[in-house]
C-alpha cells in the first residue's frame, strides 16, 4: 500500500499526463485531429443546425391545417369544373395574394381541379431587352409543399400540373373568364367584396348563365383574372387566416439564403438570436426603403423622389433611434439601389447620439467567407432578393416600410400573428390603423406615435404602442377638444380613457398616407 501523500502525488502526475496529452493531440499532433479543425466542425455543424431550423420555422409557431380541412368538408364540390389563375405579376408578395385568392375562390365554388398557377416575369431576349414571360410556380414557390398542403388538407381539389395536361380534353381549349369581384355588389376600398357569404350563389348563377353544360368527363375551364385584393380576411375564423397563407412559401434556396443571412447577421453582431419561432426584443430595426411603389412613378420630377427617399429615410431612422436599436438590416429594391443605400448608410451612421450601423444581404455575405452563397445570391434577380430580404425581415425586432410596398404589408401583417398568438385579431377589434377620419369613421388616430413618423399608416401591436412596444399593452384613441385633447393629434392612454403618455412604435408600422392601402389591410393574406 502506497503512502497517501505518495498516492496524492501520482494522481496529480496522472491528471497532468492526461492534460498535456490532450493539449498535444489538439494543437501538435495528427493533422488530422488538429484543435482547428476539430472547432471547424463543430461550429459548422451549430450552423447547419441553425440555418436548417430557421429555414424550417415559421415566426409564428408550427402548421396547423385543421381549419382549411374543416373548409373544405363543410363545401358542396362540382365535378368537372376546374379553376385557371391567370398569371400576374409584381412584387413575390403580390403574386402570393393572387395565387391563394385564386384557391380560396376555388374552394368557395367547390371546383374540384386546379391548374398550378404561372406569373410573370421579367426574363432577357436575345437582342438583349427584358419583357415580361410566363415562368412557372417553382421560380419564386416551394412546389412539393404547396401540392401536399393543398391536397393534403383538401383532397376534393384534384391538382393539374400545367394547362398542357388538359390538351386533349376539347371542352377546356375555351376559357371562360371571370373577374371575381364582379359578382360582388360592392366593393369596400375598390377592391374588397363585401358580402363573401353569397359568392357561391351570384358564382353559381354566372356559371349556369355563360357556361355550357358540363360533366366530369366534359370538364369546363374558368380562368381567374388575377384577383389581387378581394377576399376579406374579415370573412373566415380567426384562426383559419393566419394559416391559409402557410400553403404557399418561397423555395428551398431562398429560405436557405435567408436562414444564412440571420445566421451571419447574428454572429457578427453577437446577437445571439434564435432560429426557433418567435420574436426578440433589442436585437435589430428591420427596413424596406422602396421608391419603387406606388408613392412615385417615371412620371414625377427628380426632386420629387428625393423628397420621398428623405421622407422615408426620416421615418426609418426616427424609429429606430426611438426604439433604441443601433443595428439596422435594409432591403432596398433596384433601380439605384446601390446609390440609396450608400446615402441612407452615411445618414444613420451620422444620428445625433445615436449612430446606426446599416447592413444589407450584399454586405453580410462580401464581409464574410460565404462565397457559395454570395455567388448563389448575386445569380438571382431582384425578385428573389426581395423574397430573401422579406424573411429575413421578418425577424427583426421591430419593422417598418413605406406603404407602397408590398413586401412591407405582408412582413406586417405576418408579424400581428405573433401578436394574436396565432389567431387574427381583426381591426375592429384590438388592433389600431394608424389612419385618423375617414369619411365619418374613425378607423384610428391623426399624428401617429412621437418618433416624428408623421401618420399615415399601419401598425401592429405586439404589447401595445408604449415608449417601449413590448410592456403591457395600451390604446390610441382621439381625444376631444372639450376634453382638452388636440384632435389632430393621437394621445396614448394606458386604459384607454385619454390623458397623455409616451407614445411609441408599434411591432410593425407600415408607413403612409391616412386611407393609404386600406384594400391590402382587409384583403392580404398573412
Amino acid at each position: 500500500m502506497l503512502p497517501s501523500r505518495t498516492w496524492h502525488s501520482l494522481k496529480l502526475f496522472l491528471v497532468a499526463f492526461v492534460i498535456s496529452g490532450t493539449g498535444y493531440y489538439l494543437f501538435l499532433g495528427d493533422a488530422d485531429h488538429n484543435y482547428h479543425q476539430v472547432y471547424q466542425v463543430a461550429v459548422t455543424g451549430r450552423k447547419e443546425l441553425f440555418i436548417r431550423e430557421a429555414m424550417n420555422t415559421e415566426i409564428d409557431g408550427p402548421v396547423d391545417n385543421s381549419t382549411l380541412v374543416e373548409l373544405c368538408a363543410s363545401k358542396k364540390w362540382t365535378e368537372g369544373l376546374i379553376f385557371k389563375c391567370e398569371e400576374p405579376s409584381g412584387e413575390p408578395a403580390k403574386i402570393r395574394n393572387v395565387f391563394l385568392n385564386c384557391v380560396r375562390y376555388a374552394i368557395e365554388a367547390g371546383a374540384t381541379g386546379f391548374i398550378i398557377p404561372e406569373l410573370k416575369a421579367a426574363t432577357s431576349t436575345p437582342m438583349g431587352k427584358e419583357m415580361d414571360n410566363n415562368v412557372p410556380f417553382t421560380h419564386l414557390f416551394d412546389l412539393p409543399h404547396f401540392t401536399t398542403a393543398l391536397t393534403s388538407a383538401c383532397p376534393q381539389i384534384h391538382l393539374y400540373s400545367h394547362q398542357n395536361d388538359l390538351y386533349d380534353i376539347p371542352s377546356t381549349q375555351k376559357h371562360h373568364f371571370l373577374s371575381p369581384e364582379s359578382l360582388s355588389p360592392s366593393l369596400i376600398a375598390n377592391t374588397i367584396i363585401t358580402h363573401p357569404e353569397t359568392w357561391t350563389a351570384e358564382f353559381s348563377k354566372w356559371l349556369n348563365s355563360t357556361v355550357p353544360p358540363f360533366t366530369a368527363s366534359a370538364p369546363v375551364l374558368v380562368a381567374l383574372t388575377s384577383p389581387e385584393f378581394q377576399f376579406p380576411l374579415s370573412y373566415d375564423d380567426a384562426l383559419f387566416v393566419p394559416q391559409f397563407g402557410r400553403l404557399i412559401r418561397y423555395r428551398e434556396d431562398i429560405r436557405r439564403l435567408a436562414a444564412t443571412l440571420l445566421y451571419t447577421l447574428s454572429t457578427t453582431y453577437s446577437l445571439n438570436l434564435s432560429p426557433g419561432p418567435g420574436l426578440q426584443a433589442g436585437k435589430f430595426y428591420g427596413a424596406i426603403l422602396d421608391l419603387t411603389s406606388s408613392e412615385t412613378d417615371k412620371t414625377k420630377a427628380e426632386e420629387e423622389k428625393v423628397r420621398l427617399y428623405k421622407k422615408q429615410e426620416k421615418q426609418l431612422l426616427q424609429a429606430a433611434k426611438h426604439n433604441n436599436l443601433s443595428l439596422l438590416y435594409l432591403s432596398c429594391p433596384p433601380p439605384h439601389s446601390e446609390d440609396l443605400i450608400h446615402s441612407f448608410s452615411k445618414s444613420a451612421a451620422l444620428v445625433p447620439r445615436f449612430p446606426i450601423t446599416t447592413v444589407t444581404a450584399l454586405s453580410l455575405l462580401s464581409s464574410s467567407s460565404l462565397t457559395t452563397s454570395l455567388d448563389l445570391y448575386q445569380s438571382l434577380s431582384p425578385s428573389h432578393h426581395t423574397a430573401i430580404d422579406s424573411l429575413l425581415l421578418l425577424s427583426s425586432s421591430i419593422f417598418g416600410g413605406p406603404a407602397g410596398s408590398m413586401s412591407a404589408w405582408a412582413i406586417a401583417l405576418r408579424r400581428h400573428i405573433i401578436w394574436g398568438n396565432g389567431s387574427w385579431i381583426a381591426q375592429e377589434e384590438d388592433y389600431a390603423y394608424d389612419r385618423g377620419k375617414v369619411g365619418n369613421k374613425t378607423t384610428g388616430m391623426w399624428g401617429g406615435p412621437p418618433g416624428g413618423y408623421g401618420g399615415g399608416g399601419f401598425q401592429s401591436f405586439r404589447d401595445g404602442s408604449s415608449a417601449n412596444p413590448w410592456e403591457p399593452r395600451g390604446v390610441w384613441r382621439l381625444v376631444p377638444k372639450e376634453e382638452g385633447g388636440n384632435e389632430m393629434e393621437g394621445e396614448w392612454s394606458a386604459d384607454g380613457q385619454g390623458g397623455r403618455g409616451n407614445g411609441g412604435y408599434g411591432l410593425s408600422v407600415v408607413f403612409g398616407e391616412i386611407g393609404e392601402g386600406e384594400n391590402i389591410e382587409k384583403g392580404m393574406w398573412p
